[in-house]
């Protein structure tokens, strides 16, 4: 099969061996406009749930988490960081200790599952800021509780979200980057203060930017426009038309071209509860298309329905990029996270831009083809 190498701007023949090992050779473009684009494997460092598994339910199981893997890689998601929010700290910890069961268990979870990204419980307790996070377990940060958690996930706690204003958080946050979690700041309504603190003690990363913020801030100046122009952090954000418009996504990626990333923020499908009213995150939420908002606050977002696959076709269109948009859906992440460039091209993704999002033909996992399209599957 010819396709387009959008990172290298390239024309290549993949071929197929019987043992299912996929050889690249570059040749010469066959003119025209490419209809399949080679991308590498994308990577969601943020995503709560696919499909009917919601990485936050008390009753989650390994065999769960497999086939959320196995979904995700379906869509082009070969790398991910199951993402574990605020909740009963007895939960968090039963959770987590599933998900490291699934990753020992499982050599397809563990090739997929980078890490696990602890979203809370250590943030702004203000409306607004905290978003969908259950007030009531919020609290100041608790190293010796984040040690249980981080051994009961078979220390494999990658990324947390945290909120710098929080009582003791520099010395938490200076102690979690030294044990190789990268930090991030979210859900927060810190002073320019407080952030530089946060990421004089080693924060690298803003959780969802734009977003778990107030509706309302002063013109200036706000914790918007401080990490926007922090040189040292990079920012994660939702490019699903819903969380953010084009203009701020075109700001951002013109502001930080090699430090802007893409996460789903993806839920799993909501629920009907019930009294025949939608359920998601341990919330009542309403549901409209691509939108899952609270039901008491409906300003307020409640994560996302738009897969990273999807999302990256929405946002090459809103910044008239489509390269930017892959690399912060790959290069980016993969950077942030110590991933090398060897072994981020190990896996692949080849695709068809649509309007809405990405049509996955091929996925290919460590030069191995992991996943075809059922019309190119061979007939039984």
């Amino acid at each position: 099969m010819v396709v387009y190498d959008l990172l290298n701007d390239v024309w290549e023949d993949l071929l197929v061996h019987p043992s299912g090992e996929v050889e690249r050779r570059r040749c010469a473009s066959p003119g025209g406009f490419p209809e399949w684009t080679w991308i590498p494997g994308l990577i969601d460092i943020q995503i709560n749930g696919v499909g009917d598994v919601d990485f936050n339910r008390e009753d989650l199981t390994p065999e769960a988490v497999r086939w959320a893997v196995e979904a995700l890689l379906r869509r082009g998601v070969t790398r991910c960081c199951p993402t574990v929010i605020t909740g009963p700290p007895d939960r968090i910890e039963a959770i987590l200790r599933v998900l490291a069961r699934a990753c020992e268990e499982d050599d397809t979870v563990r090739q997929a599952v980078l890490g696990i990204h602890l979203e809370g419980p250590y943030l702004s307790e203000e409306d607004g800021p905290r978003g969908a996070h259950a007030r009531e377990w919020i609290r100041d940060p608790d190293w010796r509780e984040f040690e249980r958690w981080q051994a009961a996930s078979g220390r494999r706690i990658r990324v947390m979200t945290v909120a710098p204003e929080r009582q003791g958080m520099p010395d938490f946050i200076e102690k979690a980057t030294a044990s190789g979690v990268t930090v991030a700041l979210g859900h927060h309504a810190a002073d320019d203060a407080q952030i530089n603190a946060a990421v004089q003690a080693g924060a690298r990363l803003v959780t969802h930017f734009g977003n778990g913020a107030h509706p309302v801030l002063p013109r200036h100046p706000n914790y918007l426009w401080t990490q926007l122009a922090h040189p040292a952090l990079w920012l994660s954000v939702i490019g699903d038309g819903v969380h953010l418009p084009a203009t701020v996504l075109q700001v951002v990626f013109r502001q930080k071209p090699h430090r802007t990333l893409l996460v789903s923020d993806l839920i799993a499908d909501p629920r009907v509860s019930e009294g025949n009213e939608w359920q998601a995150i341990g919330q009542r939420v309403t549901v409209d298309r691509r939108r899952v908002s609270l039901r008491e606050s409906p300003q307020l977002l409640a994560g996302s329905r738009t897969l990273l696959s999807d999302a990256v076709a929405l946002t090459g269109a809103m910044i008239g990029d489509r390269l930017a948009a892959v690399e912060a859906a790959t290069l980016t992440p993969a950077a942030l996270l110590g991933l090398s460039r060897d072994e981020l091209m190990r896996d692949g993704v080849v695709c068809r831009w649509e309007p809405q999002g990405l049509t996955v033909k091929w996925v290919i996992r460590d030069h191995r083809l992991v996943y075809q399209h059922a019309a190119d599957a061979p007939p039984d």
